[in-house]
């Protein structure tokens, strides 16, 4: 982490700007940020919740049952 005047800290309280580097993805607000003590143990917790996140959007979608798809077939979609 580095903080607005480009010098390394290694503690950010509340309101203070810092830099974090090595995220794939901008986190969301409120989201939690976790150390690990190597990398191997972080990739492999980043990779398990992306698997559980899409697990869950997969079942929140809409399911197709043979009545869905005749409607749909006869809708032209």
């Amino acid at each position: 982490m580095t903080n607005d005047r480009g010098r390394r800290v290694k503690d950010a309280t509340p309101s203070m700007p810092v830099e974090i580097t090595g995220l794939n993805d901008v986190p969301q607000s409120a989201d939690k940020l976790v150390v690990f003590d190597d990398e191997k143990t972080a990739r492999a917790a980043g990779e398990e919740r992306a698997s559980r996140a899409l697990d869950k959007e997969r079942r929140a979608g809409s399911h197709v049952t043979l009545d869905n798809l005749f409607e749909t077939m006869k809708e032209g979609r």
